[in-house]
């Protein structure tokens, strides 16, 4: 089983957001002090269940091929998820990242989620389907040319769409590209 023990008296057991570890079959095995305070729920009502156990049940096909995808690449994602918290669904941003054992194997997963809040994109702004698709494989953490690969572009063509999309949105470099996204995310 996997656990975290170093965690366990870590500051950031107690940071506002949703902090998991789950085994490799998604069992979650520990949660922060921030997923109980925002899902009203205790430890044990969580620990040594899956996500369809939990109140997002019905979101819980879609979580387990995200925790699948991040064994089955051995590297974090991020992922746009939806989870279901006091009578309503919420989106948010998941990082998930493969978490290792003593003898360097993958034991399970760890994630982070942080709810995004529901902003609309201004209407005078129109992006193309190009710009959304190369904006939507940054915030998953593609570089340009990952994205180029999975887009059939050449990597320059992705920069391109990148560079025109800082300029069309006002952002001066990634990182406030990636917040316009975050921001915006329900557009997309």
């Amino acid at each position: 089983m996997i656990a975290a023990p170093d965690i366990l008296d870590n500051p950031l057991r107690h940071f506002l957001c949703g902090m998991f570890i789950k085994d490799t079959k998604g069992v979650y095995t520990w949660v922060s002090d921030g997923l109980l305070n925002l899902q009203k729920l205790a430890s044990y009502e969580i620990l040594g269940k899956s996500d369809h156990d939990l109140p997002w049940s019905g979101h819980a096909q879609k979580l387990r091929l995200h925790d699948q995808e991040v064994l089955d690449q051995k590297m974090p994602v991020a992922f746009r998820e939806i989870i279901h918290r006091r009578g309503r669904d919420i989106d948010g941003i998941c990082h998930k990242s493969p978490v290792y054992d003593h003898k360097g194997q993958i034991g399970g997963i760890s994630g982070i989620f942080i709810d995004v809040p529901r902003l609309k994109m201004p209407m005078n702004i129109k992006l193309s389907v190009r710009e959304r698709q190369c904006l939507i494989n940054l915030a998953q953490g593609m570089s340009a040319k990952e994205s180029a690969e999975k887009l059939g572009l050449s990597h320059r063509t992705v920069e391109d769409y990148l560079e025109k999309l800082r300029g069309k949105l006002h952002c001066r470099n990634q990182a406030e590209l990636l917040s316009f996204f975050y921001e915006h995310l329900t557009d997309f």
